[in-house]
């Protein structure tokens, strides 16, 4: 058995990456993070060139002049509590230390996943502008 295999996708992933390419011109996926421990379920970059939006980026971000985004499918084995919604250990956990790592990091929780094909587009379109995705490109 090969220790080095891909990560298997979830059905749920395959939905946002499909909802997703409808509306970002570029995306990963499966890419490994945090030296290997994580890895990003999918990632849409974009040019940063404004000055506000350098802001707060890393240095290699602003040389890069690009904005990285690390969008997680989170299904029902990323949370716990009462209701079912509150991120567990392991998920506060990668989405810290993506951060620390400079990455901005989505969470779409499996709650909020629209079951038609065109509110999931809506959905992400919705969610990418919120990031100001494609803004200054």
């Amino acid at each position: 058995r090969d220790r080095c295999a891909q990560p298997q996708s979830s059905a749920f992933h395959l939905q946002v990456s499909k909802a997703l390419r409808s509306v970002v011109v570029h995306l990963e996926e499966e890419v490994p993070a945090c030296r290997g421990v994580y890895t990003i379920d999918i990632v849409v970059s974009w040019s940063a060139t404004d000055a506000a939006d350098a802001a707060g980026k890393s240095e290699a971000d602003k040389v890069r002049g690009r904005r990285k985004l690390a969008i997680e499918c989170d299904g029902p084995t990323h949370f716990g509590g009462e209701d079912g919604k509150e991120a567990n250990d392991q998920t506060r956990r990668k989405r810290a230390l993506l951060a620390e790592e400079g990455w901005e990091v989505m969470s779409v929780p499996h709650w909020e996943w629209p079951k038609r094909a065109q509110a999931q587009r809506e959905y992400m379109r919705r969610r990418l502008d919120e990031v100001g995705y494609g803004q200054n490109e």
